[in-house]
């Protein structure tokens, strides 16, 4: 958690001096939510520019005006929602074509865009993974837990370069998000879930 929105953006005031703590090098970097007040609006530009300069892959989930400045830095992946699409393609993505199109065109801002689709799935890199069928308690973090689902398990792919992208991953991803659907207020479903989920997801 970083603390204020002062000028440290600087490999060593970020925290890539994991060397002399003990710790590895991180290889992925996850760059998500909302700015708080009085935050400059080009944080998350400059957070993806030095995660990058140090060798970081970076994931970038934002909207708005965070989005289309954080994406000046062409982070690997990013995580629109339809609408939050408009504010980069022009348009909110409605049929299958108009997804395929959007993810074309969010390819001039990173390299990998996945496009969550409420309760109908996701698109990833254009590969659609449509959602399981649960009985909605509260939708609060429901795309999260599909990203930290996505990043957990293919982050270690990206940073080597090895495919992101198998089925199982994908559908995981998916039905995380579909599980935190029936929890309250954001708290993460059981694994247990997610896996029998998974299952259900095509």
């Amino acid at each position: 958690v970083l603390g204020g929105p002062q000028s440290f953006f600087n490999e060593d005031s970020f925290g890539w001096d994991c060397g002399a703590r003990g710790t590895a090098r991180p290889t992925t970097v996850i760059i998500s939510g909302s700015l708080p007040k009085d935050f400059p609006v080009d944080y998350y530009r400059h957070l993806a520019e030095t995660a990058k300069k140090a060798g970081a892959k970076v994931v970038l989930d934002a909207s708005g005006a965070a989005l289309v400045e954080g994406v000046k830095a062409h982070p690997d992946v990013i995580k629109p929602n339809a609408e939050e699409c408009e504010a980069l393609v022009g348009f909110v993505p409605k049929t299958p074509d108009d997804f395929k199109r959007a993810t074309a065109e969010l390819k001039a801002f990173c390299d990998y865009p996945i496009i969550s689709d409420g309760g109908a799935g996701c698109w990833f890199d254009g590969t659609f993974v449509a959602a399981p069928k649960v009985e909605v308690l509260d939708t609060t973090a429901a795309g999260d837990t599909l990203l930290a689902e996505w990043c957990y398990q293919s982050c270690a792919s990206l940073a080597s370069g090895e495919d992101a992208a198998s089925p199982l991953r994908l559908r995981l991803a998916v039905a995380a998000g579909s599980a935190a659907c029936t929890m309250p207020g954001g708290e993460p479903p059981e694994i247990a879930l997610v896996e029998k989920l998974a299952k259900e997801t095509r």
